[in-house]
């Protein structure tokens, strides 16, 4: 990305304590997605560049992205729908999660974009335990406990409980939420899953560009 012209945008905001990048020659509509669910077989990152002008897909663009330790990943086009993303897009799978990306964008010295944007680190809850039982007829709530193994704060969290048809959604990253024995009451196997998000507006893009991170741990536990 040329320096001059990154600096000459002046579109510099703070998107977390890692750095300050969100830029762009606002000639581009961008969707990213950055997603673990904790291993390296499940981490992806999916990116979809459009033209401002015409709403075609861009196939033909540098795409790449750094880790917060420096380590650097090129991306490859996929002319195909994949996950979240509908129509062609840039791909990066099987890949060390970091807890903080750069992304950078490049079509030519007209059409860039670059963003900096602090994730969520490997999410692990820590209550209930996989493969324990929960007893809502005892009375007590269901404790949900979870933490960030990299220190990182979420913008926001879903707590999802297949089987009793449950999404709890918390403003913040609480990392703790009690859920009332009286919404618990199907019994069985339950798969619990607790995402959490963070996201940030490409202010160099087009549109409604964004840049989503999210980190999830899920498991099954037993509702008797």
């Amino acid at each position: 990305m040329k320096k001059q012209v990154l600096f000459g945008a002046a579109l510099f905001v703070l998107v977390g304590c890692g750095e300050d990048i969100n830029a762009g020659s606002n000639s581009l509509q961008v969707e990213a997605h950055a997603h673990t669910a904790g291993t390296r077989a499940s981490n992806f990152f999916a990116v979809q560049v459009r033209e401002e002008a015409t709403g075609r897909v861009v196939s033909h663009a540098d795409v790449r992205v750094r880790g917060a330790d420096d380590s650097e990943w090129e991306f490859d086009y996929l002319g195909a729908s994949w996950g979240p993303i509908s129509g062609g897009l840039y791909l990066l799978q099987e890949f060390e999660w970091q807890p903080g990306w750069h992304l950078e964008i490049e079509v030519d010295d007209e059409h860039w974009l670059e963003v900096y944007l602090d994730c969520p680190g490997i999410t692990k809850v820590f209550e209930p335990i996989a493969n324990t039982a929960y007893r809502p007829e005892d009375g007590d709530a269901l404790t949900v406990r979870w933490e960030d193994l990299s220190g990182n704060s979420a913008e926001r969290v879903e707590i999802s409980l297949s089987r009793n048809d449950r999404l709890i959604e918390l403003e913040g990253d609480p990392g703790r939420h009690e859920i009332p024995a009286a919404q618990l009451g199907t019994t069985g196997s339950e798969r619990l899953v607790v995402e959490r998000f963070t996201e940030v507006e490409l202010l160099g893009g087009t549109g409604d560009s964004m840049f989503y991170g999210s980190s999830e741990h899920g498991f099954d536990f037993m509702i008797e």
